[in-house]
């Protein structure tokens, strides 16, 4: 075991880590760039990057319907639907739908959902 002895002699050891370290933090972007581009470029990855995707996507998925299968949320949803069947009725929504407002709102309404049922990138038109 070689003793690190106090005065120049361990300051050798410390500032060959020092020198170490700075190469390594230079070095770290290519080092990540060269890692990132060889992983891109691997059909195994890939491979494993779509397998975890889908994967994690069933397993969401699963668990939505888990969810959507207990009585509370069934509950929910009802008392969810009555809340909105009232509103609906009310003369005040009634009134607001029939303004100018209302018919902007409604529209943009719809504008979002056809640009989120158009995925990504869209643009409303």
């Amino acid at each position: 075991v070689n003793e690190v002895k106090k005065g120049g002699g361990g300051n050798r050891y410390q500032k060959m880590a020092n020198f170490l370290k700075a190469i390594v933090q230079a070095l770290s972007p290519v080092i990540h760039q060269q890692i990132v581009s060889r992983l891109a470029n691997s059909h195994h990855f890939q491979d494993l990057a779509w397998n975890g995707t889908n994967m994690a996507k069933s397993a969401a998925e699963k668990a939505v319907n888990e969810v959507k299968n207990t009585n509370a949320y069934k509950t929910a949803s009802y008392k969810v639907q009555q809340g909105v069947t009232e509103i609906k009725r009310s003369e005040a929504f009634n009134s607001f739908k029939n303004s100018e407002a209302g018919q902007f709102a409604e529209e943009f309404a719809k504008n979002v959902v056809k640009e989120l049922k158009q995925g990504p990138g869209s643009k409303l038109r």
